[in-house]
């Protein structure tokens, strides 16, 4: 669970990896899912954004955390099932928590394709 500010935080970093996204694909889609808002889902799962290309085949997914969201409890929930989904599973992280992002992920066997830093 996040703290009102995390959440915050959380919400607009959503919105500049969307911006970037965006950018980098132009014609393609993304699809965000902040907070309790529930735009676009994939296989039942609301990853925080989704990467659609000009055809609607979902490219990848990308999960947001903050510092208080890089524990084992959440990845556990939250990573394996966007990690299952078949699709190339990114993370945004805080900088200061790479070295746990990757040690959670190998500890779960959870597959990323990258982990973005902020």
């Amino acid at each position: 669970m996040r703290f009102r500010t995390a959440q915050d935080v959380h919400d607009r970093l959503i919105e500049s990896v969307a911006t970037l996204l965006t950018d980098k694909h132009p014609g393609w889609f993304v699809y965000t899912n902040p907070g309790a808002e529930k735009n676009l889902a994939v296989d039942g799962q609301w990853p925080d954004l989704v990467l659609v290309d000009d055809q609607r085949t979902v490219r990848a997914v990308y999960e947001v955390e903050t510092g208080d969201t890089v524990d084992l409890g959440h990845a556990a929930q939250q990573w394996v099932a966007f990690s299952a989904l078949g699709k190339p599973f990114f993370l945004v992280v805080p900088e200061e928590r790479a070295a746990q992002t990757r040690q959670l992920a190998r500890e779960l066997g959870v597959t990323v394709r990258g982990i973005l830093l902020y």
